[in-house]
């Protein structure tokens, strides 16, 4: 009977053990071969093309469709250009030039992927809808107060993250290189 509980013990810590480790690395990026340009990293599931099982399960799991390397990339920023975490209670402007780039669009969002709520019911700007500068560089600023020009609010977000989508069929190559991507400047905080 001991020999029995004993080894019932072992199979049920096993179980534990491995279905938490396998958890916990679906829930971490620390296993992506993700790229880093400044604030910007390609998303997980850019990892797919280089063979990458974790960005593969977290795809299967989360449903999402990415951008093929012929349609473009996808980058995420969860941190401003000086490394700080994105808090949604402050405001950012997100600065840049992009010329190169055919179309793109940039989006806000939580962490788990909800859009800000806000009576604009703006969560993004595109190259086509953005306001730009004489030298075609933007500015788009976000925050929960109302600020002039392109402006996205955050609403009541509890996190915060911003989706830099390029949608060029050289982009992935571009990256690689000397790629002028948009920063990400703290203006004020509460």
């Amino acid at each position: 009977m001991k020999l029995i509980l004993n080894a019932l013990i072992i199979v049920m810590l096993g179980a534990i053990l491995g279905l938490g480790s396998a958890a916990a690395v679906l829930e971490s990026s620390l296993l992506d071969d993700t790229q880093r340009i400044g604030p910007w990293r390609t998303g997980p599931l850019q990892a797919l093309g280089d063979g990458n099982p974790y960005a593969a399960a977290r795809l299967a799991r989360s449903g999402a469709v990415p951008l093929g390397a012929a349609e473009g990339v996808s980058l995420v920023a969860e941190a401003d250009s000086e490394g700080a975490a994105l808090d949604p209670a402050c405001h950012y402007a997100v600065e840049g030039g992009l010329v190169w780039a055919d179309l793109w669009t940039l989006t806000v969002d939580d962490h788990d992927g909800r859009l800000p709520e806000n009576p604009a019911g703006r969560f993004g700007f595109t190259s086509r809808d953005v306001l730009r500068e004489a030298s075609d560089r933007f500015r788009v600023t976000l925050g929960r107060t109302a600020r002039p020009g392109n402006f996205v609010p955050t609403g009541s977000l509890a996190s915060l993250r911003l989706t830099l989508r390029i949608y060029d069929t050289d982009a992935a190559a571009r990256l690689a290189g000397e790629t002028e991507l948009p920063t990400i400047r703290r203006s004020e905080c509460p």
